[in-house]
């Protein structure tokens, strides 16, 4: 999990990137990326154009316990004070990627990666566990496609950005299922579009016409 203070500046896929990248390049699973890691990471990033002596500088500088390798903390600081480099950090490249293709009642296609699709599913379940409007749907299998189930009515979005910033959305506005009131398919829309709307600045929105 990353801790809220380096959170707060990055979006959802920021996140979501620097979670996935830590764990593809911790190729010995120990927690931690050591110093051949680490270069191979730079790699991947496409920063061939560093030269040794940079790339020692920044280890060296991020390794803040000099214990020879980077921990998750360290590592997250690293992608943040980087600066713009950080945009790049955990952006893989598509090559051995598993992508699925979803296609619409319309004959519309989506596309994503599966394992973009885990890191969300486990987002969602480590942050909204406790939620108050969408904890009982979690834990979400990040192995299924219960994420799209999951995420379908815009509930998971909106709470998770008000988790990000509070009082994204306005909880008063959203339609809510009540003893008295059904949620119908016109209300699951409105819904929906609070939280894209509530979204632009926060997360990358791609497909969408809000």
């Amino acid at each position: 999990m990353i801790p809220y203070q380096y959170r707060k500046y990055m979006t959802p896929e920021e996140q979501s990137q620097i979670m996935r990248s830590f764990k593809n390049f911790d190729l010995n699973k120990n927690g931690s990326i050591c110093r051949s890691e680490f270069n191979a990471l730079l790699k991947d990033m496409g920063r061939t154009d560093v030269p040794e002596e940079k790339i020692n500088e920044w280890f060296n500088k991020f390794d803040a316990n000099n214990d020879g390798v980077i921990e998750w903390i360290e590592f997250v600081q690293m992608a943040v004070e980087i600066g713009e480099s950080r945009r790049e950090f955990g952006r893989q490249s598509s090559k051995n990627e598993e992508h699925i293709v979803m296609e619409g009642a319309g004959g519309s296609k989506s596309t994503y990666a599966r394992d973009e699709a885990r890191t969300f599913a486990k987002l969602f379940n480590a942050v909204l566990d406790k939620d108050p409007y969408v904890g009982e749907r979690l834990p979400i299998d990040p192995d299924s496609d219960d994420l799209w189930h999951a995420m379908s009515d815009g509930m998971l979005l909106i709470c998770l950005l008000n988790a990000i910033e509070k009082d994204s959305v306005d909880m008063r506005a959203v339609n809510l299922q009540k003893p008295d009131k059904v949620v119908n398919k016109f209300d699951t829309i409105q819904n929906i579009e609070l939280g894209l709307n509530a979204a632009k600045g926060k997360i990358k929105l791609v497909g969408t016409n809000v």
